[in-house]
């Protein structure tokens, strides 16, 4: 439970600065979605037993804290598989 009220309060203090200071792109359909899909993946990783050692139960953790925390990484990844995806059909121009 611990972990919960750490988590909470870590993406609180964060929330408080991006929203005064409006920091935040706003995420299409695709972004939220991308953005929960990480953040849920990742803290699910944590929750895993028998991973051996726990990096990688500590990388599940930070990257699903880093996404919960920082909204726009999911707008920058969103946005990088959009790229992608238009100059692989389409080819440079």
């Amino acid at each position: 439970m611990d972990t919960i009220a750490e988590i909470t309060y870590i993406w609180l203090s964060t929330w408080f600065v991006r929203h005064k200071y409006d920091l935040d792109q706003h995420l299409d359909r695709v972004g939220q979605v991308l953005r929960w899909v990480v953040v849920g993946g990742g803290f699910a990783l944590t929750g895993i037993p028998g991973l051996g050692r726990g990096s990688l139960r500590v990388a599940g953790l930070w990257i699903g804290l880093a996404f919960l925390c920082w909204p726009n990484l999911a707008y920058y990844l969103a946005n990088a598989f959009r790229f992608h995806s238009r100059y692989k059909t389409r080819g440079p121009m």
